[in-house]
């Protein structure tokens, strides 16, 4: 009897672990929501950037279809919000960090781990 009442309550604490840890999640702007919707339906980087004032000439990710992305952290300096941002193309992902500063995209670039 108290082996079952260890295991439930052990079960019981575990889970609500699980809920609370996986529970938490990046606070992501409109814009930064928007460009991540871009990305999907356009599948590429390169027309979502666009949407947001940001050209550059060597966007990572730009030669690739792209699919899902997803935020993964962020951090704010002064009016700079930057997230780094998970993207699926094909069996791959990859990280990059993009930077908004006024509503606008300001930087793009690869996350080298």
């Amino acid at each position: 009897m108290k082996k079952s009442k260890f295991l439930l309550v052990s079960s019981f604490v575990l889970t609500i672990f699980l809920f609370v840890s996986c529970g938490k999640s990046v606070e992501v702007s409109a814009e930064m929501q928007g460009f991540m919707e871009a990305i999907t339906s356009t599948k590429s980087i390169d027309d979502a950037a666009e949407k947001y004032g940001y050209s550059n000439d060597e966007i990572p990710l730009s030669l690739y279809e792209l699919g899902a992305s997803k935020v993964t952290a962020s951090t704010i300096e002064g009016t700079t919000t930057c997230y780094a941002l998970n993207v699926q193309h094909g069996l791959v992902d990859s990280n990059i960090n993009v930077c908004w500063e006024n509503g606008k995209i300001i930087s793009i670039a690869d996350i080298i781990e």
